[in-house]
């Protein structure tokens, strides 16, 4: 006799899992592990990339924050060095989860992913704090022509607690897919239980 689901009866009710016996609440685990473990990465990656990162210099007049020759040149040194510490970092990140975390495919490729963003997040969240203060709240209470160091900022971006106005702030989710990828059809074996 079949059931109303199609399944023969008496046979064992089949889930929505991948991996039997995963229950909501592991799932739900799995992926909050990967976006804590996102936030972490990234709070370590935010000090790395303030350490690495050369700031741009300028002056104040008249009350403005303005570049100077060797500021502008190193105007674009923070988004360059955030997208290639945030590209490791994403690619430590994705290749660790894809090879070690047993879950769904599927659940632990959408928790790299959202987890590849928090990191973004708070690697510049962190990187920011870390680095000198904003150049334009320091040029309004400096002298004319006093010499000022610019704040850890990626380009394109307007508010600071907002980071993505940058298309950098994608690099740790490619990097974190060019690992999953590897791993995932690549050939690269993942542990069995």
């Amino acid at each position: 006799m079949i059931t109303q689901d199609g399944q023969p009866a008496g046979a064992p009710a089949a889930t929505d899992s991948s991996h039997p016996g995963e229950t909501a609440g592991r799932r739900a685990l799995v992926l909050l592990g990967l976006l804590g473990a996102g936030a972490v990465l990234g709070a370590l990656l935010g000090a790395v990339w303030e350490l690495v990162w050369t700031p741009p210099t300028g002056a104040a007049w008249k009350g403005e924050f303005f570049l100077d020759r060797a500021g502008l040149v190193n105007d674009v040194d923070a988004t360059g060095w955030f997208t290639v510490v945030g590209l490791v970092g994403g690619v430590v990140f994705g290749g660790l989860a894809a090879r070690f975390v047993r879950s769904a495919p599927l659940l632990v490729l959408v928790g790299i992913l959202l987890g590849a963003f928090v990191m973004a997040w708070v690697m510049y969240v962190v990187g920011h704090v870390l680095g000198p203060p904003d150049p334009d709240v320091v040029a309004r209470t400096t002298g004319d022509w006093e010499p000022i160091i610019s704040d850890l900022r990626l380009a394109g971006v307007e508010h600071t607690w907002w980071p993505f106005g940058s298309t950098a702030t994608l690099a740790p989710a490619v990097g974190a897919m060019i690992s999953v990828v590897g791993i995932y059809f690549g050939g690269v074996r993942r542990p069995h239980r």
